[in-house]
Parts: structure tokens; C-alpha cells; sequence
């Protein structure tokens, strides 16, 4: 049977197919396709002229190959629930495919950009394979992000200097945002940085517009697997990419407020 991302359902495509889908006359041992394109172990696949997705057969070998993993570590990560088992061909035997490269690049995202712990991945991934409702996921993918706060140890003026920069929002009132941005609030006050120019509140405003283009890019998903995959990977890769941007836009704005006597330093970035 093809490898399942989920107990209630199964990862399918026109463009996989099984052994005895493929021309058997074709009889490359590394790997087989849904075209006449032979597998190079030792090439990068994501540097090859043919899309990853026309890979339709391999061994663990020649997955470790064309996501330049380490077999030991796609055993660990099989072991670790965080990839599927693949099609058995024999004990100690096992043909992957397309989906499987694409959910190991999803796992290296979520740890080695996201910084998501293997259990943190673990629960993420569950919730993606799942057929929980999307607030429950981006609850999960929320948390796995966050750090776990006491709202009892968090001062109640800045719970509620937080709930006034959000009024009118949504939101519980254990939601790990609201606690980090209220303990975020008491060290500002305790460093005796007082928000004077209406600071915290554009933060807020620009919050509220990146949220609007995640929820965006979430529903313009076809179906509900699509739809979690994105929640996941927007609230953890989000951070990362919104820290990322904005230590860049500090440097463009502080440019132009602040021109640099030597402009040799920073070239602006071509459109």
C-alpha cells in the first residue's frame, strides 16, 4: 500500500506509482519514475532539471541522496513517528517516494529553522496528518512555538496593557501571545521605557496585517491537509521570517534617517 501521513487517510497522486506501475522494462536499480529519467545518487535533485515530484520509487539510500540527508538520521526520524513508514518490499527493506522527500524538508524546516524541538516537530506534524479543525492546529503550532508562561507570575497591569493594544481582538486568556507580549511589556516598564509615541500600538497594527496575510495564504489552500500544512508552517517559519525582515527594515529605515558617511557599506537591494 502507499505510505500513509495519517491514520485516516492516504498520500496519493497521479504522478507516484507503485513498482508494478512502472514499465518493467525500465530497470534502473536506484530508482525508478513516471518518466525514462534516471537517478544519479550523487547528484543534488533540487539542482536537476526535472522536479522532485516525477520521483516516483527509491530506496532509503537514495532518499538520503536526494534530500542530502544521512540514512542514520531518516531512521531516526522514521523511528521517531516524524516520517512515514515506506512501502515494505521485505524486512529489512522499504521504497519511499515524492511525498517522502517533501515531508523531510518540511522536518528540517521545522528544527533547523524553526528551532522546534523533536517532540515539538512531533506534535506539529500529528496535527497536520490530523483531522482536528484549523483553530486547534494553530493552537498546537502556537504553542510548539512558544515559550510555556504562568499567566499567575505575569504582573496584572501589563495583562492589561496588552489587552487594551488588542481590544477588540479575539483571543483567550491563556493564549501564549498575549502571555509573552505582556511579559515583554513588564520588562520594557522595568527598564523604564515608557511608550510615549503610540510604539506598542503600531506593533500591534502591523501584527494585525501579518495575521491577515497568513490567514490569507491559509485559505487560498484547496483542502483541509493543505490548509494545516500552511498553519504549521506560517506560525513557525513565520517568526523566522518576520524577525528576519524586520532586522532588515531597521537597517533600510535607520538608512535613510540616518544616511551612512560611507555608503560603500550598504548597497540598497536590486527590485
Amino acid at each position: 500500500m502507499p505510505s500513509s501521513f495519517g491514520a485516516t487517510k492516504q498520500i496519493s497522486s497521479p504522478s507516484f506509482q507503485l513498482p508494478s506501475q512502472v514499465d518493467p522494462s525500465w530497470n534502473s536499480p536506484a530508482v525508478k519514475t513516471t518518466t525514462a529519467v534516471p537517478f544519479f545518487p550523487e547528484r543534488n535533485y533540487r539542482q536537476c532539471d526535472y522536479p522532485i515530484a516525477m520521483i516516483s520509487i527509491m530506496r532509503i539510500a537514495q532518499l538520503s541522496a536526494a534530500t542530502e540527508i544521512p540514512v542514520a538520521t531518516i531512521k531516526f526520524y522514521l523511528r521517531e513517528h516524524l516520517l512515514p513508514s515506506g512501502e515494505r518490499t521485505s524486512p529489512n527493506q522499504a521504497n519511499y517516494d515524492a511525498a517522502h522527500v517533501r515531508r523531510i524538508r518540511l522536518i528540517r524546516g521545522l528544527i533547523d529553522v524553526g528551532g522546534l524541538s523533536v517532540a515539538a516537530a512531533r506534535r506539529v506534524i500529528e496535527a497536520i496528518d490530523s483531522e482536528l479543525p484549523l483553530p486547534e492546529t494553530f493552537d498546537i503550532a502556537q504553542r510548539s512555538v512558544s515559550d510555556q508562561l504562568d499567566p499567575a507570575a505575569i504582573d496584572a497591569g501589563a495583562l492589561a496593557a496588552v489587552d487594551t493594544l488588542m481590544a477588540g481582538w479575539h483571543v483567550s486568556a491563556n493564549n501564549p501571545g498575549r502571555l509573552a507580549a505582556a511579559g515583554v511589556l513588564e520588562t520594557f516598564d522595568e527598564i523604564g521605557h515608557v511608550d510615549h509615541h503610540a510604539w506598542f500600538a503600531r506593533y500591534a497594527a502591523a501584527a494585525l496585517l501579518v495575521a491577515e496575510a497568513d490567514l490569507d495564504e491559509v485559505d487560498a489552500r484547496p483542502d483541509r491537509e493543505a490548509k494545516a500544512e500552511t498553519v504549521v508552517i506560517g506560525t513557525v517559519l513565520g517568526d523566522a521570517l518576520f524577525s528576519g525582515l524586520r532586522r532588515a527594515a531597521q537597517e533600510h529605515i535607520s538608512s535613510l534617517r540616518y544616511p551612512n558617511p560611507n555608503p560603500d557599506i550598504a548597497e540598497p537591494t536590486k527590485e
